[in-house]
């Protein structure tokens, strides 16, 4: 008995000791949709034809957590069984996951070492300095990109207009400045090094 308590009182200082591990909670994002299952866009319901009345649509559907929630929408109109009751959902900006982006210049002119161009899921960062470290966080969702620079300056934000990105933040800190992307909902993104900076991509 005497050994056992020996090994976890051991334990316990051991874990307050070592540094890698980590000393608070950290929030984890679990996306739990099948890799492989696509984007919807339209299909056909067919009803009996007895139907005269279509009362109310539900629409069940998975969450990020993997928790499935339901969404109802009252109808009450009549109906044609003869014809199929549509749903779709319109991907105007497939498009644009193909590298294709109209981008918005995003104002943040008191800072002259780094440009911000916005597109609908796509945000271009204009500059030569080198990112040293990339991460996500959340409540609310926002990625967070530290760049190697030791200069001060007045810190900014700005709105982001017509994306799924809400807002850009660039603050200075002890030799780096952080530029921080606000966005509605959480999304896998990618980064990638461009002539002009950095392109950061939002997966949905």
């Amino acid at each position: 008995m005497r050994v056992a308590i020996f090994l976890c009182l051991a334990t316990t200082l051991f874990a307050r000791l070592n540094p890698f591990l980590p000393t608070m909670n950290i929030e984890t994002i679990t996306d739990n949709h099948p890799e492989s299952i696509g984007y919807f866009s339209e299909d056909s319901i067919y009803l009996p034809s007895t139907s005269r009345i279509l009362k109310k649509v539900k629409l069940v559907h998975q969450n990020i957590d993997g928790s499935i929630e339901e969404v109802t929408k009252n109808i009450d109109k009549k109906v044609d069984w003869h014809y199929p009751v549509k749903i779709m959902q319109p991907n105007d900006d497939r498009q644009d996951r193909q590298y294709s982006y109209i981008f918005k210049k995003i104002d943040i002119d008191t800072i002259r070492f780094i440009k911000v161009n916005a597109a609908k899921n796509a945000v271009l960062m204009d500059t030569d300095d080198t990112i040293v470290r990339s991460f996500m966080l959340t409540k609310p969702y926002r990625i967070v990109l530290d760049f190697e620079r030791d200069e001060s300056f007045q810190g900014i934000s700005s709105k982001i207009k017509d994306s799924y990105f809400t807002k850009v933040v660039i603050g200075n800190h002890d030799g780096y400045y952080r530029a921080v992307l606000y966005l509605d909902s959480y999304y896998d993104f990618k980064l990638d090094r461009k002539d002009k900076g950095y392109l950061i991509e939002l997966k949905r």
